[in-house]
C-alpha cells in the first residue's frame, strides 16, 4: 500500500533542504570569497522581496493572524511589515 505524501511537508522539504544544502555548497567553496559575500547578501534582499510578494497574494484569503501565526511573528508585527 503506497502512502499519500503530504503535498505541503514535500514543499517545506524541498525548499528548506534544497536551498540551505545550495547556500552551504556555496559558502564552503574554496573560491569563496568577499564579493560572493556580497553576493550571498544580496540574496537575502530577494528572499525578503519573495517573501513580501507571497504574503501580499495570501492576505486576499488569508488574516495577519495566520500568517502572523505560521511565521513565529506577533500579528503587529506580519501587519506593519505587510500592510499597504
Amino acid at each position: 500500500m503506497n502512502a499519500r505524501r503530504n503535498p505541503r511537508k514535500s514543499v517545506d522539504h524541498t525548499l528548506r533542504h534544497g536551498v540551505r544544502s545550495m547556500l552551504r555548497s556555496v559558502a564552503r567553496r574554496d573560491d569563496f570569497d568577499v564579493p560572493d559575500l556580497a553576493t550571498l547578501m544580496s540574496l537575502r534582499h530577494d528572499l525578503d522581496e519573495a517573501i513580501d510578494e507571497a504574503a501580499n497574494g495570501l492576505l486576499v484569503d488569508h488574516s495577519y493572524a495566520e500568517l502572523a501565526r505560521e511565521c513565529g511573528i506577533s500579528r503587529q508585527a506580519a501587519f506593519k511589515r505587510w500592510s499597504a
